[in-house]
């Protein structure tokens, strides 16, 4: 099987200045679920905007369904990657369908969204739980609801692969396990980044570390996730606890 996406010996880094990230290679199947951890300054945003074709490697090749990803024009892109950011539109008037609707873009033929553009809309407001508020203004709505909407303009999308930057940001205890559950479910590829490692531990099939723009660790997330590795990756003491059903972390300062 063809990987969903694939880097090869990836460096990138800033114009005229160092590299920010190093030699990465990994590839990700088709449904896996990949999470992204790292303390700030690690590199996982740079690697999230390789991606979804926002910046060209300066070394190595990003493959998407087998094909390098800057050989592909970005409409195409678009119809195989969705980004889900931290920047949200800033045009508040906009209805809640009105932002959905734009992740048709990509599809359009012709003029204007045809039937099976709204379908795919109506169809990813319902999966987000969006339908009661499809015709509120985006500037009215909650920090958690602008992020559903956000999701849900990715799946209008159709894509085959989902890249969130820390998608749970804003969203409460109950959203945050419920977005993850529904990312879980869509059968899709998803790459995201996480600063909650027990929601990357309970969520991800794969937990990858990068520290300093290199990847130290990329493997099922008890074994991504040990105390030496996230000592390494986080400069802290790390304790984890596997008596439970889910591993829990605590972390103190070195020498308190």
């Amino acid at each position: 099987m063809t990987p969903t996406v694939a880097l090869s010996g990836v460096f990138w880094g800033p114009a005229r200045q160092p590299d920010i990230l190093h030699d990465l290679s990994f590839a990700v199947a088709q449904g896996e679920v990949l999470a992204i951890c790292g303390a700030n300054g690690a590199g996982k945003s740079s690697l999230l905007r390789l991606l979804y074709r926002h910046q060209a490697p300066r070394k190595g090749t990003v493959q998407l369904m087998g094909r390098d990803l800057w050989q592909m024009k970005a409409p195409e892109a678009a119809r195989v990657v969705a980004a889900v950011l931290q920047e949200q539109p800033t045009d508040f008037a906009l209805t809640a369908r009105q932002i959905v609707g734009l992740g048709r873009l990509p599809h359009r033929k012709g003029f204007g969204p045809g039937q099976t553009d709204t379908a795919m809309v109506e169809a990813s407001l319902r999966r987000m739980d969006l339908t009661a508020f499809a015709d509120r203004a985006f500037g009215t709505l909650s920090g958690g609801e602008r992020q559903r909407v956000m999701v849900a303009r990715a799946l209008a999308q159709e894509p085959q692969v989902i890249v969130l930057d820390e998608p749970t940001n804003h969203l409460d205890i109950r959203h945050q396990l419920e977005l993850l559950a529904l990312l879980r479910g869509l059968g899709l590829t998803v790459i995201t980044t996480l600063h909650d490692l027990t929601l990357a531990a309970e969520f991800a099939d794969r937990v990858m570390i990068l520290h300093q723009g290199r990847i130290i660790a990329d493997a099922p997330p008890d074994q991504a996730l040990s105390e030496a590795i996230i000592a390494q990756a986080f400069n802290v003491a790390a304790h984890v606890d596997r008596s439970g059903p889910a591993p829990r972390f605590s972390f103190q300062l070195h020498g308190h």
